[in-house]
């Protein structure tokens, strides 16, 4: 965020009353800039911060905080360091649970990811130009028009869907999980003995609405993979709590046999609403991974999003990028020129100039660059599935209007034992 940005969210910051006093402040008065809103947190008694944001404030002396060692996205008071080094969540237990098996899912350890500091304005222009005619020519030959229309809805969010007291975020969500059932019905994912799993689930929703489909067909599970431990999960919502359970587990780490399932189901099923960016390659590869043993998965879709957070070395497709003249350097422009798709021209929404022709016809080139370079990305990991015995595709599950994220990988494994 540029200075000029930071100063305007600053100035509607709301004014506090000076008058009010230290007792009557329950929450943080540090001011988020990336969420225009204070800090929720609570305050001890006389304090105005919380812990975390005691030592980011220039007036406040109240604390000595460090980082913790073992996750750099909190802080933590100096003199209670050893202390908090044991009960961290992110510290990992001495005793892995046998579906944990580190970097299982990560391919080849060998290989570094390249600098991605690195700006796109600060490259040559014919490097630019080079890696674009790349892209038009191998979308024109090998990618285009192999994306499939797939709109459906599935029944049981018709009446959510009909309530107008929703808002356009709550019912964009409610769209993506009624096209994903809608998919899933009509792939025939649903069969008596099957055990879903929902990669990344975050705080579940999707299976919230999944368990009322499955709950009236015989002998199905659903197990819900996400290694953060969220509040207000709607997995907690489910009635049959036999027919739900809960692995708090990194994806990357994911061994599917060490879940013990294969000889309570017939079949295996994986989805996911939300695979940000590698998310994707580490859960395609933890599923070819499983297919090894006995724990198949025998249907999948996958919805993609989020591509400028890939990485060269845990991508899936590197074969096929490789064989059609994309090398790692090219890769790791290839995901910055994404953003052009999703971001547009990376400028605060409130410093737009009055847009010109030329300057509309030069984003709507740009967005189409980002837009292809999406689907190349894809359709590479489409064919290391086909590589693997899956009938895959690429197929559009939602229209544009309710997201630009709106890509979703389908797959059959091709094996008359599964």
């Amino acid at each position: 965020m540029n200075t000029n940005d930071e100063s305007e969210i600053l100035s509607k910051k709301p004014k506090i009353d000076n008058t009010m006093t230290d007792e009557i402040i329950e929450s943080c008065q540090h001011w988020v800039i990336r969420k225009k809103r204070f800090c929720k947190m609570t305050v001890g008694k006389g304090k105005k911060f919380c812990g975390e944001h005691s030592a980011t404030e220039s007036n406040s002396h109240e604390v000595n905080r460090v980082v913790c060692p073992l996750d750099p996205k909190h802080t933590v008071d100096k003199a209670k360091l050893q202390k908090h080094l044991k009960i961290c969540n992110a510290k990992q237990p001495q005793i892995l649970p046998p579906y944990i098996t580190l970097a299982c899912n990560i391919g080849d350890s060998t290989i570094e990811n390249g600098d991605s500091s690195f700006r796109l304005q600060d490259l040559p222009s014919e490097l630019i130009e080079g890696i674009v005619k790349i892209i038009d020519d191998l979308f024109t030959s090998k990618v285009d028009k192999l994306c499939d229309l797939k709109l459906c809805t599935h029944e049981i969010l018709a009446d959510e869907l009909s309530k107008e007291e929703y808002g356009s975020e709550k019912r964009k969500h409610l769209i993506q999980t009624s096209a994903i059932l809608g998919i899933m019905k009509s792939e025939e994912f649903f069969n008596p003995q099957t055990c879903i799993i929902e990669y990344g689930a975050g705080k579940a929703a999707l299976t919230f609405w999944l368990s009322k489909i499955v709950e009236n067909i015989k002998d199905n599970k659903i197990i819900v993979i996400d290694k953060a431990s969220h509040r207000h999960k709607k997995d907690n919502l489910i009635k049959n709590r036999d027919m739900v359970e809960r692995v708090r587990a990194d994806i990357a780490d994911l061994n599917l046999k060490g879940l013990k399932m294969e000889d309570k189901y017939k079949s295996f099923v994986g989805v996911s609403k939300h695979l940000c960016g590698g998310a994707t390659d580490l859960t395609l590869r933890c599923i070819i991974q499983g297919n090894e043993s006995s724990m198949k998965t025998r249907d999948f879709i996958i919805c993609t999003c989020c591509q400028h957070r890939c990485s060269w070395g845990t991508f899936v497709g590197k074969d096929w990028l490789l064989a059609n003249g994309i090398d790692q350097k090219s890769f790791e422009i290839i995901i910055k020129m994404v953003g052009w798709y999703v971001c547009g021209d990376g400028l605060s929404r409130n410093k737009h100039e009055p847009a010109t022709e030329e300057k509309e016809q030069k984003r709507k080139s740009k967005a189409e660059i980002g837009w292809k370079c999406k689907r190349i990305l894809d359709h590479a990991r489409v064919q290391y599935m086909i590589k693997n015995n899956y009938d895959a595709r690429m197929c559009y599950y939602v229209d544009e209007s309710v997201t630009l994220e709106n890509v979703c990988i389908i797959g059959k494994y091709q094996d008359s034992g599964i």
